[in-house]
Parts: structure tokens; C-alpha cells; sequence
């Protein structure tokens, strides 16, 4: 788990909504309640992240410094720091903006050791808290395809009033 997944969840243990408006159903036929996330907890996960510094560069041109913000490293950086956000917060939704609410028989819980043990035999560490458990269960067994993500982030976000289109960006730097 990154430093940021785990500040996360270190955050869930200190605070759990529970909001009750409906169900989510995933593919794996995994129910979740969703759950309205305070917008100060969104505030706090992103003002983590800084934006890079556009670079600069005398132009001669001109005879003055100018911002590039073309340069490959500072694209790149700042590709990094929106996967970065996104993904802290897609972790954030899961944590604060989920609780489980039950699965089908054939499907394994978020407490089963089953699908613990095969993380594990595949080089996946389990963490030993439960919402750090949660969090990679939701994320490996509760939810395989990327429409289920989809689903948690848009129910969470429609509740707790994050633009749908924000809701967007971040499941697609999910994906990638």
C-alpha cells in the first residue's frame, strides 16, 4: 500500500459515514452501501498534492523568462501528480464512501482468508488493519471490472457532491 492509500485508511479508522441510500451492485454481485463523504476529507486528500512547478527559460526572443510548460519532464510530472490524486482519491471513495452490505454465496467476503491467501501467494501483501484490508478487497475481489469502480464512483460522488465529470477523470487514471 502506498503512503498515500495508507493515509487513507489510517483516516477511515478516525471517521465512517452512515448514510444509508441504497445499494450498489457489482458484477461480482457484491452489495456495498454507499456513503456521503464530507467534503473537507476530499479538501484534505488533495491539498496533499502539490502541483508541479511549471519550468522556465530565458527566451531570447523576447528578452524576458517564460514559463514552458511543454517541457517533457514538467508533462510528465504533471501526469504523475493527477495519477497520484486520482488515485488517493478513488481510495478515499472506497474507504469513507463504502460499507460492505453483503455478498452472494459464491463470492468471497471482504473477511474470507481464501482471497487473502491468494494475494499473498501471488506476491500481494494483505495489510493487517481492516479498512487497509478493505480497501484491497474492494479493489481486487469486490470489484473486477472497471464499470464497478465506475459504479462506487459515481454513487459516492453523487452523494457527497463531486462533479460528475471530476468523478470521470479520476476512474480513468485508474484504469491507466
Amino acid at each position: 500500500m502506498n503512503r498515500t492509500s495508507q493515509t487513507v485508511v489510517e483516516a477511515a479508522a478516525a471517521l465512517k459515514g452512515d448514510s444509508k441510500s441504497g445499494l450498489v451492485e457489482l458484477s461480482s454481485g457484491v452489495k456495498l452501501t454507499p456513503i456521503q463523504i464530507p467534503n473537507m476529507i476530499y479538501m484534505e486528500v488533495m491539498s496533499r498534492f502539490s502541483r508541479p512547478s511549471v519550468p522556465r527559460f530565458f527566451n531570447e526572443d523576447t528578452g524576458r523568462e517564460e514559463e514552458n510548460p511543454n517541457h517533457p519532464d514538467y508533462t510528465a510530472a504533471v501526469e504523475k501528480w493527477q495519477t497520484e490524486m486520482s488515485k488517493a482519491v478513488i481510495d478515499l471513495m472506497i474507504v469513507f464512501g463504502t460499507e460492505f452490505h453483503s455478498c452472494p454465496d459464491s463470492a468471497e467476503g471482504p473477511n474470507s482468508k481464501k482471497w487473502q491467501r491468494r494475494l499473498n501467494a501471488a506476491g500481494i501483501s494483505v495489510p493487517d488493519d481492516e479498512f487497509g484490508r478493505y480497501l484491497l478487497w474492494v479493489k481486487t475481489i469486490a470489484a473486477p471490472k472497471n464499470e464497478d469502480m465506475e459504479l462506487i464512483m459515481l454513487e459516492v460522488g453523487r452523494l457527497s457532491g463531486v462533479v460528475e465529470n471530476d468523478v470521470q477523470d479520476a476512474v480513468g487514471s485508474f484504469r491507466d
